[in-house]
């Protein structure tokens, strides 16, 4: 193969990893716009317009818009209610976020040591393998994720994967961190982190302003 025909498939070969790594955006792009527009002519509003943020939150600054919408999807929606317990679930767009992020994350690894020919050390390997445990954790805590409430107590399970629960005369005070979470805390110096991307999660912010109206009332 002489150096032009070689140069010539080179070139076809980058152009097809070009299209390959292009596509998923483009239509990505597309979904978003798409869903953009259904909750401009829903009027639907950002759940946390109406809940404080921190001050760690105003200064880190919130999601990437596109995170932010695909993450949102399902946020209005109706949680399940079973014996007068509500049930609360991550929406389908943070569970793909999730998905996504990782498996983008690891192409481009995988992209970087073949163009690069980088040697994999084993610090290299290690931080590989502690990044993988990470984003599996993610994964798993965020797909099986549920929140609780009736009209006593709403409860959940934290990072640990440890149920907690905590009664509505105890919240103190609820806040957000622009991102991922509010932050709701009790009189007892309780805190604890409750994702935003929840299905149903109106209501339960709702819920949560009610009694914090309350208890400060007393």
């Amino acid at each position: 193969m002489n150096a032009e025909a070689f140069e010539v498939f080179s070139l076809a070969d980058i152009y097809r990893k070009i299209a390959w790594a292009m596509a998923p955006t483009l239509l990505a792009f597309v979904v978003l716009v798409v869903l953009y527009m259904r909750r401009r002519l829903r009027g639907q509003v950002n759940p946390s317009d109406h809940v404080q943020s921190t001050r760690l939150g105003t200064v880190a600054g919130s999601l990437p818009a596109e995170l932010s919408l695909l993450a949102g999807v399902g946020t209005g929606g109706q949680a399940h209610e079973t014996l007068g317990e509500m049930f609360l679930r991550p929406t389908w767009g943070l569970r793909l976020i999730t998905i996504g992020l990782p498996a983008f994350a690891a192409y481009l690894m995988m992209e970087m040591q073949a163009v690069h020919q980088l040697q994999r050390l084993p610090m290299d390997i290690a931080l590989n393998g502690a990044m993988a445990l990470v984003m599996l954790h993610v994964l798993i805590y965020t797909n099986t994720y549920e929140l609780r409430y009736d009209r006593d107590r709403f409860s959940h399970r934290n990072w640990f994967y440890q149920r907690r629960a905590f009664d509505w005369s105890e919240i103190a005070s609820i806040r957000h961190d622009n991102a991922y979470f509010y932050i709701i805390r009790t009189h007892k110096r309780r805190k604890t982190y409750v994702p935003k991307h929840l299905v149903g999660i109106e209501g339960f912010l709702e819920k949560v302003q009610t009694h914090v109206a309350q208890n400060e009332s007393r």
